[in-house]
């Protein structure tokens, strides 16, 4: 927070707009790390106030932070909200990386929610997006989000079918936090129907 407030002072009033930008997005992901909600609200306010003179992708960045905040708080209507204008916003410029990214967190939105079927819906639509532009980390992601959601639905045997490729894909780019996630959810499906030796091996 300091070396950003810095950056802030050293860009001045008179600055680059783009820049001040930058910053303002950046202090409000770092604000909201450090559990400085209002702080972090104000920050991309302040980008949203810049957004005739910034790309769309950075209007789009802070609505999606905002949302992710909204999540926290448990206000679900607003955080649904300004996860669709971002989504929007990333569907119009065709930025496929980060419309799944928007649709994995209104997926998980719904969760909360307690609305299956629509939690299911843009988890999968996430993975095929995932899946078209080969993003191995996001498709381990999304599969694991999708095979969650089937065991919560006590589908075992597509929950543990999504898991292993979840697995799959997150050996092959080391993302650490999902394989983790494979591994807990793949011991808990196959406790679940009975066979203790291999829900044991993905326990351990």
């Amino acid at each position: 927070l300091h070396f950003f407030e810095e950056a802030m002072h050293i860009n001045g009033e008179q600055g680059d707009s783009e820049v001040r930008v930058l910053i303002l997005n950046k202090l409000g992901r770092v604000s909201a790390l450090v559990s400085k909600t209002e702080e972090a609200f104000q920050y991309y306010e302040q980008v949203l106030s810049y957004k005739d003179d910034v790309g769309a992708e950075v209007e789009a960045e802070a609505l999606f932070n905002m949302a992710r905040l909204y999540t926290i708080q448990e206000k679900y209507n607003e955080a649904l909200d300004h996860h669709k204008q971002a989504l929007a916003i990333r569907r119009s410029i065709k930025d496929k990386k980060n419309e799944a990214v928007s649709l994995n967190d209104i997926g998980e939105l719904y969760r909360l929610m307690k609305n299956i079927d629509k939690a299911l819906a843009n988890h999968v639509v996430a993975l095929e997006i995932r899946l078209a532009i080969v993003d191995k980390a996001g498709m381990a992601e999304s599969y694991n989000n999708v095979g969650a959601l089937y065991y919560q639905q006590k589908n075992i045997e597509r929950a543990a079918a999504n898991l292993t490729l979840a697995l799959q894909a997150g050996q092959e780019s080391q993302a650490q936090e999902q394989i983790a996630r494979s591994y807990d959810y793949l011991h808990q499906c196959y406790k679940a129907v009975g066979d203790y030796k291999k829900a044991l091996e993905y326990k351990e």
